[in-house]
């Protein structure tokens, strides 16, 4: 040994390595992830849950260790969210979603009528799409159904206390022939709540007509209603109008029932329209209706019709104004619940922070927190992740959707 090194201690590489280490304390989620300086590590799920310290070069960020008092150290490597995320194969061209370019129905519909437009072609071909992502998603969570759909059945939806008073109070115009007003935000649920009312009343008593034509003139108005009772309507409004007033009454006198009216996308119709509505209403000398009349449009039927002076007489017949509102965090959830429960979903799919993600992003829109849904799991399907967390839901809103709004 040099006569200059006599007395010096030589300490191993590694060790003085792991003294230069930073150290932190984090909590490790739900899904055994952390998040460190913006990025996403994954640890392990034995650690779901637990508070961890972590140490970690700063210089190289890629590899970070966890300790976890009871537990053996762990490396944490950097999660890569994104197109090369997953080590998984990629999906097969078949399997993909990108939208198919023709349909042989479309094409026959096409060749028939001749009124096909390139924009509702392409609106069937993406809900086609659709479908074939939803049925790849449920097979990986072992669904029975698929959750996040307008089609699921009316005893299966979940019912939020907002809109169990809106149904209650539509329950209550229609028992007594009255004339209401449903309005809302887009998305907020107006066509599911008649979907409600509908299964509420009873067909043995109650009669409803339904309409949803955003050109309605009142001779389309009275043809629309005159051929769901089995009628065709008169060439003048007048003597169409009296023939269906004339029919409502046998329906009421003959089969004892009641009858619903019910007018979808009421905020696209003109004033003489809603003028027109005033005087259907007119029956006996104004000292009854013949049936229950409901109005369901977005918020600007009222903010920007209804309320308005040149609408003062028709507004001052409506019994009652129902506005459906967003739901709030904890109906997001429950919300959320309900659907994955009708697909027979045994375990969560969502972390707690997934769902204050997508309450975040939907802002309480059920329409939107569909959207959100089923994209995060179809996104949690191709990284073949069994639970969503807020990352995900957030690069799901970030790269498929605008702003988190479509």
């Amino acid at each position: 040994m040099d006569e200059g090194c006599e007395g010096l201690i030589f300490i191993d590489v590694s060790v003085v390595a792991d003294a230069f280490l930073h150290r932190e304390t984090r909590k490790i989620d739900e899904a055994g992830c952390f998040s460190f300086e913006g990025a996403r590590y994954e640890a392990s799920a034995a650690l779901a849950n637990l508070e961890a310290e972590i140490a970690y070069d700063p210089m190289n960020t890629q590899t970070i260790m966890v300790y976890c008092k009871g537990t053996e150290s762990v490396a944490a490597h950097r999660i890569e969210i994104g197109a090369y995320a997953s080590k998984v194969p990629p999906v097969p061209m078949g399997m993909t979603g990108s939208i198919p370019e023709t349909s042989r129905l479309l094409d026959a519909l096409e060749k028939n009528t001749g009124k096909t437009t390139a924009r509702w072609r392409k609106s069937c071909l993406l809900r086609i799409t659709e479908r074939r992502a939803a049925k790849m998603y449920e097979t990986f969570f072992e669904m029975e159904h698929t959750p996040f759909t307008r089609d699921i059945p009316v005893e299966r939806l979940y019912t939020s206390p907002k809109i169990e008073n809106a149904l209650g109070r539509l329950v209550y115009v229609v028992d007594r022939q009255m004339f209401a007003v449903v309005t809302a935000n887009p998305g907020c649920g107006k066509s599911t709540l008649i979907r409600m009312l509908d299964g509420r009343l009873g067909r043995e008593k109650y009669l409803l007509l339904y309409l949803s034509d955003s050109k309605l003139t009142p001779r389309w108005l009275y043809a629309g209603l005159l051929g769901q009772l089995g009628l065709e309507a008169h060439f003048f409004s007048g003597d169409s109008k009296r023939l269906l007033q004339k029919e409502i009454g046998s329906v009421c006198a003959e089969q004892k029932k009641k009858v619903v009216c019910v007018l979808d996308e009421a905020h696209l119709l003109g004033k003489d329209m809603l003028e027109e509505l005033r005087f259907l209403l007119n029956y006996k000398f104004d000292s009854s209706s013949p049936m229950s009349l409901v109005l369901v449009g977005q918020t600007e039927l009222w903010e920007q019709k209804l309320r308005l002076q040149a609408y003062t007489a028709i507004r001052q017949r409506i019994d009652m104004n129902i506005v459906l509102g967003r739901l709030d965090r904890a109906e997001t959830g429950k919300y959320i619940a309900a659907h994955l429960a009708y697909a027979g979903v045994k375990q969560d799919l969502f972390t707690s922070g997934a769902e204050d993600e997508v309450y975040k992003i939907s802002t309480g829109i059920p329409r939107m927190i569909n959207r959100v849904c089923e994209k995060t799991l179809l996104y949690a399907y191709q990284q073949q992740k069994r639970l969503a967390d807020e990352h995900m839901v957030r690069f799901v809103a970030d790269h498929e959707m605008l702003g988190g709004m479509e």
